[in-house]
């Protein structure tokens, strides 16, 4: 009987039961059976029932038909406007001004000194007398904690956008950084090409006189058969160069 009233109680309740139902073998298994059913129609839906018992539970439920839903017990109102601390009757520690909430660090930092101070004080009435009046400092330590709390919630819609800045940012970076291996790659290969077409040129004036035609990459035509081995060798050695020069730049 004492071990049941020591019990401490969760703030929270257990998860569900179903909750083991969510294995990657289940989850395979519902997205083959998604895939079956668009075959048949861009609007077909699975059959709730059709599923096996363990594969119901994956299927999300609708979004909510009415204006409010439960959850742990509290009815939520969908269109409900943000609680404030003066709809909690909690006075409010920070300026009202729209620029605390975007720039909340020195309010945030003055709170965090005030809750130290007001908890060194609460310890040295309980030190003194643990049956004082000590209520008043819990009452503060609540109401200042209740502010840091909202503070930190009022900030979080610019702190999302800030968020999506960094990283549109970063990718810009990225893509940026891209070009430029894509650059130095095309680079790279103009360079091989001309040292390409530089030697097709020497070539053929060596070979003008022997066989009456041009051997090798010519600048004003396609690639003729080279019969030379030593020439048809360097070709070789050149497309392997661009083959390096652009392995690592896609």
């Amino acid at each position: 009987m004492a071990e049941q009233q020591n019990r401490v109680a969760p703030p929270f309740p257990t998860p569900p039961p179903f909750y083991t139902h969510f294995t990657k073998q289940n989850i395979s298994q519902l997205q083959q059976l998604r895939k079956e059913a668009s075959d048949h129609g861009p609007k077909a839906a699975l059959d709730l029932l059709s599923l096996p018992p363990e594969l119901r539970y994956l299927v999300p439920p609708a979004p909510p038909a009415e204006d409010h839903y439960r959850t742990f017990g509290a009815a939520i109102n969908l269109h409900a406007p943000d609680a404030s601390l003066g709809d909690a009757n909690i006075e409010q520690l920070y300026p009202a001004d729209p620029a605390a909430t975007l720039h909340p660090q020195p309010h945030l930092i003055a709170l965090s000194r005030s809750l130290l101070t007001t908890f060194l004080s609460l310890v040295g009435i309980m030190s003194h007398d643990p049956t004082g009046f000590y209520e008043e400092r819990v009452q503060s330590l609540q109401t200042i904690m209740f502010n840091i709390h909202d503070l930190i919630n009022r900030y979080r819609p610019h702190q999302a956008r800030e968020s999506l800045a960094l990283m549109m940012e970063d990718r810009l970076v990225s893509m940026k950084d891209e070009i430029r291996r894509i650059e130095d790659a095309k680079a790279g290969v103009e360079q091989i090409m001309a040292g390409l077409i530089q030697a097709g040129e020497s070539q053929n004036a060596e070979r003008q006189g022997e066989d009456g035609g041009p051997v090798g990459v010519d600048a004003g035509g396609p690639l003729r058969k080279v019969s030379d081995k030593g020439a048809m060798e360097k070709q070789r050695s050149a497309w392997a160069a661009i083959e390096s020069e652009t392995a690592g730049s896609w």
